[in-house]
């Protein structure tokens, strides 16, 4: 049994303090205490390929941006969050700070996280993802799994 919440909000702010400002809104603050309650998250796991990146497509990152992140090693992002490839954010706290939604951090307290995505360039996203200990239901390890044992 599962229940579907919207929450209807900019996916990024322009400042830390701004967000926080927000998040005290009494809708809001219910949106966020819900966050504490999930059993499980599906999440797509996002690359930084300009051409392939949502975020960049959409506008809430720029380019310059993007590759300011690249060069200091990022490898994909979750809910508009970068890491690196050993699942480490710190270098890109200033971005991740601004973004409304779950944050990163708080993904590791939910019980099943899956990470869902296509296309073989996002494979190093979803290693650092699975490095970061961001997701931990590893369908497609079980699959390949299920193949050789058939």
């Amino acid at each position: 049994h599962a229940t579907c919440v919207q929450f209807f909000s900019p996916a990024v702010f322009s400042s830390g303090e701004i967000l926080e400002a927000f998040k005290t809104e009494k809708e809001v603050e219910k949106i966020y205490r819900l966050f504490s309650c999930l059993d499980a998250i599906v999440m797509g796991i996002g690359i930084l390929e300009e051409h392939l990146s949502t975020i960049r497509k959409l506008g809430y990152i720029d380019t310059h941006t993007l590759e300011r992140f690249k060069a200091n090693g990022a490898e994909g992002d979750i809910a508009l969050q970068y890491f690196d490839n050993k699942g480490n954010t710190k270098a890109f706290s200033e971005h991740n700070s601004c973004v409304a939604g779950i944050r990163i951090e708080t993904i590791h307290n939910i019980r099943y996280r899956i990470g869902v995505t296509s296309g073989q360039e996002k494979a190093k996203a979803v290693l650092a993802a699975i490095n970061g200990d961001f997701i931990n239901v590893n369908c497609a390890g079980e699959i390949l799994r299920l193949s050789e044992t058939e």
